[in-house]
């Protein structure tokens, strides 16, 4: 009898079980083309074929018919594979040569076999080895987490080992650090680093692809259940994005930009030297690298040990916490009379974000709503209920420090014109195009080839599909220059590619050569460039040139700095903070904290400005200062209330305590004491005063004594405001 391992005509492998006359064994066969067809795991078909394979040696030994089989036969089953042998039965104990986990396996392959038999009628129910246990029984009370789990009978063997619980190991911090020391590539080191911080298994890891890796400062990646050329394959087909570390995104960014192979990026991990250069890993690689760091560091190391690393050292007052936070959330849930989790959606969540926000420190806030994230994320990943958790995700981010903003600074932008000449002139049309109007590198890559589009007036703009907002179309104003450098892309395609393509821009043959004489060379195919490709275009050129900071330091490139430094220098061009919201298609006004930097030269320059002004005055007319003495001297904090703040009124400032409550005299400002005017407001108070006395002329006329009395009163005060500001400005 013989396990044939088989290659069919799509390029899949099937196992068939041979007797003794090299023919399958159709029983047998019938099972496993029934697992292949239910795309049960490659593993987990092998793993019964072979289990039934000692079955059906079992059967010739006993000299039983698989029709005919008792549960007393399958009991003796579990004695031989224990101990194979002719049927001679030891009276001494012996050493079982499986263990019983491995026995339970193949019980639990036998079972099912049958009970596939009794549904084609093959064997009688009496072959069910199998029970269902149901939930009896009524309770009255019932917990507020019961029901969020369908209910269905449990299926239970009547033939069970029982294994002994064994700890499989875990590794500490210093064995994985020592695993990352000994990595001679940034792959290796990437792969240690994945399966650390997310734990998942083998095949997801070789099955990652470009498009899964976080991009745009997103640090996620995605685990996508799909057809991989390696084999490799997600357990269950459980597709879910797990959140990452920011240096796991660098080191997976320096590992594409240093090592990855002259290809159009596709598996995240190939070959990256050898024979088959470029092709992806699969699983006998990924078990050699492992070997080799175990005979490096001495540390016994396989995918498993990181994901039971995840669960080390987890603290009691931690589980307690994240219990608190869940019975937190329950108590809530219980006020709004919501019955079940399906219920909850993102008015439910912001109010409840609105109840965490005034209970909490910020501190534990983010900490509280990364739990239930966590644990809403479980649910709904297990089928328990469906609840959408991206706005918990957007508002447990943290503040970007102005310092941890990435963007391009002039110096480095100098050195990149000076040398753009260098590149492909299709990459040279995309660092303009990105440069100029800051679009992320999806709008910039997935461009029509009929983007531009001319108006009645002969201006130019740019339409786009903004992919991250459902895919809506949007437009933005372009110059006559940059619709030029368009038009030369659409003749560079219709020459290349012909009609047919439907981008303004189109991939590399070689996804963009390491070797830095061939930098200019560019082979157009028909397929859209990836975000890393041209990454890699940007730092092979700063590698080749040396384009470096002040600091000395070699620059990285990525597509989203430029959209950051078009955020810097309108912000420091002085461009209003809803103009940069709406050009830069942002959803909320917070989101310029995570792109505009404010230059210190521009801080300097306009403290300069602003020392140079005379002194402030209020509604009277009169110099005042701070209502706080303390603040007296604080020229930096009247700088921002008059320069940074954004301005709802015509003309001046407020000097209202932002302690304080809301104002409550709306459009009364020239009445109150909290107003403050400088030589600025010159222009548009004048303009006031001009209609000020049309409006009484007209009063006048009509004969309107009360409103005349009023605006008498205040043309004098618009005077005196006047005489005041232009006295101090002389």
């Amino acid at each position: 009898m013989k396990l044939q391992k088989a290659k069919l005509l799509d390029g899949r492998v099937a196992w068939m079980v041979l007797n003794d006359n090299y023919l399958p064994i159709e029983p047998i066969q019938k099972y496993l083309r029934y697992l292949d067809n239910l795309s049960r795991s490659p593993n987990t078909i092998v793993s019964y074929a072979r289990d039934l394979k000692l079955y059906w040696e079992f059967l010739e030994i006993s000299q039983l018919d698989w029709h005919e089989v008792t549960i007393e036969n399958l009991a003796d089953f579990i004695h031989w594979l224990k101990k194979p042998d002719d049927g001679v039965i030891s009276p001494q104990s012996l050493v079982s040569s499986r263990s019983e986990k491995t026995i339970n396996r193949a019980l639990s392959c036998i079972c099912g076999f049958y009970e596939f038999h009794i549904h084609r009628g093959s064997v009688g129910k009496d072959k069910q080895f199998t029970r269902y246990n149901m939930t009896t029984g009524v309770r009255q009370f019932k917990s507020f987490l019961s029901g969020i789990a369908k209910t269905k009978p449990g299926k239970k063997s009547l033939l069970k080992l029982t294994e002994p619980r064994k700890f499989p190991g875990c590794l500490t911090q210093n064995q994985v650090k020592n695993l990352i020391n000994a990595c001679n590539t940034k792959r290796d080191k990437l792969i240690i680093k994945v399966l650390y911080e997310t734990g998942m298994r083998k095949g997801e890891l070789l099955g990652l692809r470009i498009e899964d890796m976080g991009d745009c400062g997103t640090n996620e990646i995605a685990i996508v259940a799909r057809n991989n050329i390696n084999g490799a394959r997600v357990k269950n087909g459980a597709s879910r994005v797990l959140d990452v570390s920011k240096e796991l995104i660098q080191v997976y960014e320096d590992y594409l930009i240093d090592e990855y192979p002259d290809i159009e990026p596709d598996y995240v991990f190939v070959n990256i030297w050898g024979g088959k250069r470029g092709e992806p890993l699969n699983y006998r690689l990924i078990n050699q690298i492992l070997k080799q760091l175990e005979k490096k560091t001495g540390v016994y190391v396989y995918p498993h040990l990181f994901l039971y690393r995840l669960n080390q050292g987890l603290k009691f007052s931690t589980l307690k916490g994240d219990l608190q936070t869940i019975k937190d959330l329950a108590g809530f849930l219980s006020a709004e009379y919501l019955d079940s989790f399906d219920d909850i959606d993102d008015d439910i969540l912001s109010k409840y974000l609105g109840v965490v926000n005034n209970r909490f420190t910020r501190n534990n806030r983010q900490s509280k709503l990364s739990t239930l994230k966590r644990f809403l994320d479980i649910g709904t990943f297990n089928g328990w209920f469906n609840v959408s958790t991206y706005i918990l995700k957007k508002n447990g981010a943290h503040r970007v420090k102005p310092s941890q903003i990435e963007y391009i600074p002039d110096e480095v932008l100098k050195q990149l014109d000076e040398h753009l000449h260098l590149l492909p002139a299709p990459v040279q049309r995309m660092v303009i195009l990105i440069r100029t109007l800051g679009l992320r590198s999806c709008e910039l890559l997935g461009l029509k080839f009929d983007c531009l589009r001319q108006h009645k007036n002969q201006s130019w703009s740019i339409e786009f599909v903004n992919w991250k907002f459902n895919e809506r179309l949007d437009r933005l104003p372009i110059n006559e220059i940059l619709a030029n450098v368009i038009k030369q892309q659409q003749l560079y395609i219709k020459k290349w590619l012909g009609a047919d393509f439907e981008f303004l821009f189109c991939g590399n043959r070689n996804g963009g050569s390491g070797k830095t004489d061939n930098l200019k060379y560019f082979f157009p195919k028909p397929k859209v460039m990836s975000t890393p490709t041209f990454n890699r275009y940007l730092n092979k050129l700063a590698k080749h040139c040396n384009i470096c900071d002040n600091s000395g330091q070699l620059w990285r490139f990525k597509s989203h700095q430029f959209r950051r430094t078009v955020a810097t220098k309108m912000t420091n061009e002085g461009v209003r903070q809803y103009v940069i919201q709406m050009y830069l298609r942002h959803c909320t006004p917070d989101m310029m904290l995570h792109y505009a930097y404010l230059l210190p030269e521009t801080i300097q320059k306009e403290m300069a400005e602003f020392r140079k002004h005379k002194k402030i005055i209020d509604i009277t007319g009169t110099s005042v200062k701070s209502v706080h003495s303390s603040l007296d001297n604080d020229i930096s904090l009247q700088w921002l209330r008059s320069k940074m703040q954004p301005k709802a009124l015509a003309m001046g400032f407020c000097a209202r305590p932002a302690l304080l409550k809301p104002c409550p005299h709306a459009n009364a400002c020239m009445s109150c004491q909290h107003f403050r005017l400088e030589p600025d407001d010159l222009p548009a108070l004048k303009q006031h005063l001009e209609r000020s006395q049309k409006l009484k002329n007209e009063s006048k006329r009509l004969g309107y004594i009360r409103q005349i009395k009023g605006l008498e009163e205040e043309e004098v005060k618009l005077t005196n405001l006047i005489k005041t500001l232009e006295d101090n400005n002389e």
